[in-house]
């Protein structure tokens, strides 16, 4: 969970893979094509806490504003996503010196699409 993560704080989690999950924060996702490739840049919130996560190419049909995702990658220093920060017009540490390169988003289906009790979930890996 992000907050979980923030609390915790990142220098622990360099090399290993991570999964993240909160809710998209209204108004942050940027995305453009780049070299020929989707790339993006959204923050994911919960209670209070947030990362911003980078990722390239595809993304789940119910990506949007406040969805619920789950983000696998890496923590990196915002340092190393200057370049595609700078190429989306966001600020790589707005939020923390730390971000994720992110590998593969899960995004929940919302629920017009779900059984009362069912978890479906739309999956894009890169």
């Amino acid at each position: 969970m992000v907050d979980d993560l923030v609390h915790e704080g990142f220098a622990g989690w360099g090399d290993k893979e991570i999964k993240v999950h909160g809710f998209v924060e209204p108004g942050s996702v940027a995305e453009q094509v780049i070299a020929h490739e989707t790339q993006r840049s959204f923050v994911l919130q919960l209670n209070g806490a947030k990362v911003r996560v980078f990722s390239r190419g595809p993304k789940p049909d119910t990506f949007k504003d406040n969805a619920e995702v789950v983000a696998t990658g890496h923590l990196v220093r915002s340092t190393e996503m200057a370049g595609s920060a700078k190429a989306l017009g966001v600020r790589a540490d707005a939020e923390q010196s730390w971000v994720v390169d992110a590998t593969d988003l899960m995004a929940k289906c919302p629920e017009h699409y779900d059984g009362a009790d069912t978890l479906a979930r739309t999956r894009v890996k890169f």
